[in-house]
């Protein structure tokens, strides 16, 4: 779910996310799932792993085990470029030259367990994106 909210000239853009995965379908999982039920008596919160579906299978879906928190505050574009002093370029012979950093993705704080909140699949999160350049006029 997106939002933007704006207020007097500045927006801000809120992603609102749930996080829903079950043990058995094909895709990565955090470690937590290693501590899964083996014995009676285990106090643990991942079913046994089963290759038949079960009534323990089904009661999971249901429940709230598989939903987690999934808020996040991201770093999702950067771009800063810095324009060289004429008097340095026009002594090489250019009109101009700029030095650029350009980066996306640059960094997400979440306490959320698995690849990335803002994904929707589980297979690959966002890729992290970083271009340097020097762009110039002769």
């Amino acid at each position: 779910m997106d939002k933007v909210i704006t207020v007097s000239n500045h927006s801000k853009n809120i992603f609102l996310n749930t996080v829903y995965d079950a043990v058995g379908n094909r895709s990565n999982f955090e470690e937590s799932v290693l501590n899964y039920w083996k014995q009676p008596g285990d106090q643990v919160s991942v079913p046994k792993p089963s290759t038949a579906t079960s009534n323990a299978f089904f009661n999971s879906l249901s429940s709230s085990l598989h939903w987690d928190d999934a808020s996040y505050i991201k770093l999702r574009n950067v771009n800063l470029s810095y324009n060289l002093p004429a008097t340095w370029v026009n002594q090489v012979g250019m009109q101009n030259a700029r030095v650029y950093f350009q980066g996306q993705n640059l960094l997400t704080i979440t306490s959320y367990k698995g690849l990335d909140p803002e994904s929707k699949s589980t297979f690959a999160p966002p890729l992290r994106i970083v271009s340097l350049g020097v762009q110039t006029n002769f």
